[in-house]
């Protein structure tokens, strides 16, 4: 058999391949379609039930006997491929055969080739192979499952099909049973329970069904048609490759199931409420507490999102995390790198289930909450602004070290450098001494001879000591009195103004109070004027004003005593604790601003983006914009190439291997027997306790690994391909998954990190405010992806391209504001 198969859950074991209906009287068993059975109906009209139902268009008479051989494993319906009729097994008579023969229905000239199905029955609706293709190939499956079919085409829609969101199918056989006793291992708890969902994958196949097969039982009683139609819950699979390959990860998955609480309850762990989720582990090890009600509960999702349902942790779905291509079962890579290329070893596992979460998180459950969105929208802009605000900070401290900033430790830095200028007594004593002499300080050459003469010329005292007159000898020009070459011919001068009449007049004018003042060259040293040893910072006060004028360039205090008000009320207590916050270490000649370990520290609060930087809305809660489509639609196209490759059918059909011996589903009496007779290595036993010793893996056990291994095997000889196309589709698969992957990580990590708390609105205001700021969202000022996120989220209808139209004025009014154009129109 080439080509897709599909076979229903419903199998038959010990089935007759003859059967006598009557004395003498032989039905063979057969495959046939429906238009072919409405032909043996126009000539038989009776209907009779054979060996285990089978349908006899016929009257059985006497004695029912077998004959000759037992089929096993025999599925009531089996489609032989995509484009051919639905087949179900009846039992025809040769005179039935020769009709069919004759008529020959569809054209595949079954009179004179024989066409077989599984267990080599025969079919007489055509088929692709002879007997012994067809035994050979009688069991393979290759169908996937969904339950939803508006959620399946939604998603689709949404472009999200890639990883089994489209056409899915049953596991059949599995159904929600009332709650189970716990104390029970998780696996007996699971199967005692059963699983209520297609999605899930059982931790045995006892219950019936394979883990991707069929899921159509159709017949007398079930209320559905005898001949189903290939629909979205028919098991055929004619999705993609990874669709499949995703769908075999999660029955590989050892991700933890979790219960609900039925009824409310206490046991000795405490006590649990009504719709309360619990573990399946915990649930499992609970022991009663006295006489006191037990809680009852039944198997639960672990998430129901817009795609699918999730019966485990996603977390544990990592088959296919270390291949080469591990886009092809829909899994984060492990490991894989972060934006800076630093490897992320906690990598979360299905990364389809977690597009789905990011999704529910944004609308509140896999329905659209408006009131959840808004809630979440406005918390997600406040924290993307305050968190940039930090990073950016955190950026500048990695960036920038003390010296940068003028400092050499947080001392001055706090302090704006004004910490130097409570260093000891003399300098803050001078400054209230010289009275108004520190107005000179906004000209940057206060405590200059050139700045002494100047004030003492400015504010009419000249004519003091012939001052005026003596540097107009001096040839001091007067409009240039700054001049370097002008201080020692000004130094001089000052130093001849002696007379104490003439001194004490100065200080009188300058509100000055320097004690045993000898001359006006007192203004420039801070030991004369203040009649202290100088235990300051500075020199003299022409180096001080130099520095304050650097700091302070508008300074505007009138006199002295002001300025050192001023000085004195400067926080400068930065203990040894705040220095620490620098580690302690120098890069360069400087010390850094905050030691990493702080920078470190800060980070695990802030959200991640690539380099570090600011990040926008779409890095928390932008997966239902649709951003990643555009990763996810190339590596679609990426692994269809491959599909279409030699390398396709090989890679589906280990994956359908795998889900086969997942499910401990035999094909042949042969495999159930060679099950049956295998012995695990090492043996089960007995401890001298009484425990159980488990054994290695049993057959089917065994066979998964060896499958598992070969999978990987495959994709390293299609990764190490250099022919043809074969490298370039799978660096596009690779790359472009990995751009997916980091940013579904970010979004992912950044949410839990957020740790919003959504709450119930108290009015509608809420509504109309959200409704008010949409054109600011659209002009996203900020640059930080609003109107990306709400663009992408709008619906294709009235409302939706409304909200759009207004996003898109916002942005358009912001542009051409900002080029001068006067915005008149506004929805």
């Amino acid at each position: 058999m080439v080509g897709t198969q599909w076979y229903s859950n419903r199998r038959f074991v010990d089935l007759p391949r003859l059967w006598y209906y009557a004395p003498g009287q032989i039905a063979t068993l057969a495959y046939i379609s429906e238009i072919e059975a409405d032909l043996l109906k126009s000539n038989t009209p009776d209907e009779t039930a054979g060996p285990q139902g089978i349908i006899f268009y016929g009257v059985a008479a006497g004695v029912n006997e077998n004959t000759g051989e037992l089929v096993n494993y025999v599925p009531l319906y089996w489609l032989s491929a995509l484009d051919h009729p639905m087949t179900r097994l009846t039992y025809l008579t040769a005179e039935q055969i020769q009709i069919l023969e004759a008529a020959d229905l569809h054209n595949s000239n079954i009179g004179s080739e024989h066409h077989y199905g599984p267990q080599n029955i025969p079919s007489y609706n055509g088929g692709q192979g002879d007997a012994a293709q067809g035994d050979a190939v009688s069991g393979a499956d290759s169908s996937t499952g969904s339950a939803d079919p508006s959620a399946a085409a939604a998603a689709l829609d949404s472009g999200f099909g890639g990883w089994g969101i489209g056409s899915p199918g049953s596991l059949g056989g599995y159904s929600t049973t009332e709650g189970f006793v716990p104390g029970t291992s998780p696996l007996e708890a699971a199967l005692s329970m059963c699983l209520a969902s297609q999605y899930a994958s059982p931790p045995l196949a006892s219950s019936g069904g394979d883990s991707y097969g069929g899921g159509y039982d159709g017949g007398p009683g079930t209320g559905v048609p005898f001949f189903p139609t290939i629909g979205p819950n028919s098991g055929v699979y004619s999705g993609s490759l990874s669709s499949l390959g995703n769908m075999v990860a999660m029955a590989l998955g050892t991700g933890e199931y979790q219960v609900k609480i039925l009824t409310a309850g206490v046991a000795a762990q405490g006590s649990f409420e009504v719709d309360q989720t619990v573990p399946i582990t915990t649930w499992a090890n609970l022991t009663p507490a006295g006489r006191a009600t037990f809680p009852t509960a039944q198997l639960a999702p672990y998430s129901v999102g817009y795609i699918r349902e999730y019966w485990q942790d996603p977390a544990g779905t990592i088959f296919g995390a270390n291949s080469a291509i591990p886009a092809l079962t829909g899994v984060f890579p492990d490991p894989f790198t972060n934006f800076g290329g630093a490897p992320i070893t906690n990598s979360p596992g299905n990364f389809v289930a977690y597009v789905d979460l990011q999704m529910q998180r944004l609308s509140g459950s896999n329905t659209w909450d408006n009131a959840h969105f808004m809630n979440v929208f406005n918390q997600a802009l406040g924290w993307v602004l305050t968190s940039n605000d930090y990073l950016a900070a955190l950026q500048n401290a990695q960036s920038n070290t003390l010296s940068n900033f003028g400092s050499a430790n947080y001392r001055d830095f706090v302090s704006q450098g004004f910490d130097k200028y409570q260093q000891g007594r003399a300098l803050r004593k001078a400054l209230i001494n010289v009275g108004t002499m520190v107005q000179v300080i906004p000209e940057g050459f206060f405590g200059t001879p050139n700045a002494v003469a100047k004030f003492l010329v400015d504010i009419g005292l000249g004519s003091v000591g012939g001052l005026s007159e003596k540097l107009y000898t001096a040839g001091v020009n007067f409009d240039d009195i700054y001049n370097p070459g002008y201080v020692n011919p000004i130094t001089n001068i000052l130093n001849t103004i002696t007379n104490q009449a003439d001194l004490v007049v100065i200080q009188d004018v300058v509100e000055s109070t320097i004690p045993k003042m000898i001359s006006p060259l007192a203004y420039t040293s801070i030991e004369i004027a203040s009649g202290l040893t100088n235990d300051s910072a500075f020199p003299n006060f022409a180096s001080f004003g130099r520095d304050i004028f650097q700091r302070a360039p508008g300074l505007s205090s009138l006199t002295g005593a002001s300025l050192v008000t001023l000085i004195d009320s400067v926080q400068t207590d930065i203990t040894a604790n705040v220095e620490a916050i620098t580690g302690n270490v120098t890069v360069g000649n400087s010390v850094p601003l905050l030691s990493q370990s702080i920078i470190d520290s800060l980070r695990t609060y802030l959200p991640l983006g690539a380099g570090d930087g600011p990040v926008s809305m779409l890095n928390v809660i932008g997966t239902g914009s649709g951003y990643l489509l555009e990763g996810i639609q190339a590596v679609n196209l990426a692994i269809s190439q491959l599909y279409a490759s030699d390398y396709g059918p090989q890679i589906r059909d280990i994956l359908t291997e795998i889900s086969r011996f997942q499910s401990a589903y035999a094909l042949t009496e042969a495999e159930v027997k060679a099950a049956a007779s295998f012995t695990p290595v090492p043996a089960p036993g007995v401890a001298a306790d009484g425990s159980v010793i488990p054994g290695g893996l049993g057959y089917y056990g065994t066979q998964v690994e060896a499958k598992k291994t070969e999978y990987l095997n495959l994709l390293s000889r299609i990764a190490a391909d250099t022919t043809g196309e074969i490298p370039t589709i799978v660096a596009q698969i690779n790359e472009n998954w990995l751009w997916c992957c980091r940013n579904l990580y970010y979004e992912m990590r950044n949410y839990n990190k957020a740790n919003f708390t959504v709450t119930a609105f108290n009015d509608n205001s809420q509504y109309l405010s959200f409704v008010s700021s949409l054109p600011g969202y659209g002009a996203d000022p900020q640059n930080i992806g609003t109107d990306y996120l709400l663009y992408g989220i709008c619906l294709p209808n009235e409302a939706g391209d409304t909200v759009k139209a207004v996003l898109g004025q916002g942005k358009t009014n912001q542009i051409l504001g900002e080029n001068g154009v006067l915005v008149k129109n506004i929805i």
